[in-house]
């Protein structure tokens, strides 16, 4: 019914796992900002543990996982463990940057991934960016420009 209506609906799995993933993101980046008591060190550490975790369960539910285990090469292997550094190196770096910068300025931090996934999109999987995405990356940066000029204090 919502995709007659015209909602962006998830169609398939893999839609659904990228859907759960960006609001998982937005909701741990809330927490962060909220738990300024805590080490970074800690806040990376739990988000690798919610990682593997909640990865362990999907493949739990996966009924070909084993198959799909057999066939990786031992080159992929090497290619997933530095996938792996990148992604957790990188986890700490917006760890760090979501505690240690304001939030109108932490958002600037953020707008990168949006950046590197357009990016690889369009080397990996031949993704076009066409006048809507122009159009809603336009808006994301202008919205992230102005929060910084709208909280200045007034010059005395």
């Amino acid at each position: 019914m919502a995709t007659s209506l015209g909602l962006p609906v998830p169609q398939n799995r893999a839609e659904w796992i990228g859907l759960s993933a960006g609001m998982s993101f937005a909701i741990t980046n809330v927490v962060v900002r909220h738990t300024q008591h805590l080490s970074v060190h800690f806040k990376s550490a739990a988000v690798w543990l919610g990682t593997v975790l909640l990865t362990g369960l999907m493949l739990l539910y996966s009924a070909d996982f084993p198959t799909q285990l057999s066939g990786i090469t031992f080159d992929s292997w090497w290619l997933l463990a530095l996938i792996g550094l990148v992604l957790c190196a990188t986890s700490f770096a917006v760890q760090f940057g979501l505690t240690h910068l304001p939030a109108n300025q932490a958002i600037v931090l953020l707008l990168f991934e949006l950046l590197f996934a357009a990016v690889a999109s369009y080397f990996l999987a031949d993704e076009k960016m066409g006048m809507q995405e122009l159009v809603g990356a336009v808006l994301i940066v202008s919205a992230s420009l102005l929060s910084g000029r709208i909280h200045k204090e007034p010059h005395t």
